[in-house]
């Protein structure tokens, strides 16, 4: 027999009411609040909200992502060249 199961007449279990219409309703709603605990965590760690949905034509978003990246490695290479310069011995 199970344990903490409300028994209807003779030992059968009464089933729980549905919570949702149909299966599409179910989904729909786990998706909401996976989004809104995202939204959630989101807020706490202070972070800003998610950008919109970009806008301008992927070649310039691309070109742009491209130049970003390329100038985030250029300084990287520059911060280990110092790093490495402080620290290494002349002879």
């Amino acid at each position: 027999m199970k344990r903490h199961v409300t028994l209807g007449k003779v030992n059968t279990p009464m089933p729980q009411p549905a919570k949702h219409k149909n299966a599409a309703a179910r989904q729909a709603a786990y998706r909401a609040r996976r989004e809104q605990a995202i939204r959630d965590q989101a807020k706490e760690r202070r972070l800003p909200p998610l950008p919109p949905l970009p806008t301008l034509p992927g070649t310039k978003r691309w070109d742009a992502a491209l130049t970003l990246a390329y100038r985030l490695v250029e300084e990287v290479g520059e911060q280990m060249q110092s790093y490495f310069d402080d620290r290494s011995e002349t002879w």
